[in-house]
């Protein structure tokens, strides 16, 4: 791209749009990562700022602000991934090891799916339930 300056000369334009798109998006995806709800926008930019810093590197244009958004933007995927990681972690461990609460409701849950079958295996309409799922199998 060319820019024109007052004298009417025709100079390069000195910053490459790979490398601030690389700046840019290695910076947003940097504060992303380590933002709850919004760490995959965060891994999103960081591979986007990880692939235009390596392209304005590759073209040797703008070798300062392609290495930072290239750095950034690593940092930007593995913040996010470790943070992922860490999040789904606790999640386990929140559901299988927490307070009980969301294991106690999955077993109430459960326990009274298997009361309704025994009552409906009583009075019969078991039977009729699984005929009409054995006719819906069928038609497909």
């Amino acid at each position: 791209m060319y820019n024109t300056v007052e004298g009417g000369n025709i100079m390069e334009q000195k910053t490459s749009g790979f490398a601030i798109t690389a700046l840019v998006t290695g910076i947003v995806g940097a504060v992303l990562a380590f933002i709850p709800v919004v760490r995959g926008l965060g891994l999103l930019c960081g591979i986007v700022a990880t692939v235009f810093g390596s392209i304005a590197l590759a073209k040797r244009k703008d070798k300062t602000i392609s290495l930072v958004g290239l750095i950034l933007g690593i940092v930007a995927c593995v913040g996010s991934i470790i943070m992922i990681y860490l999040s789904i972690n606790n999640a386990v461990k929140a559901i299988n090891n927490g307070s009980g609460t969301f294991r106690d409701l999955v077993d109430e849950f459960k326990n009274e799916i298997e009361e309704g079958i025994e009552e409906s295996k009583q009075d019969g309409s078991y039977d009729e339930f699984r005929k009409a799922i054995d006719d819906l199998k069928d038609s497909y």
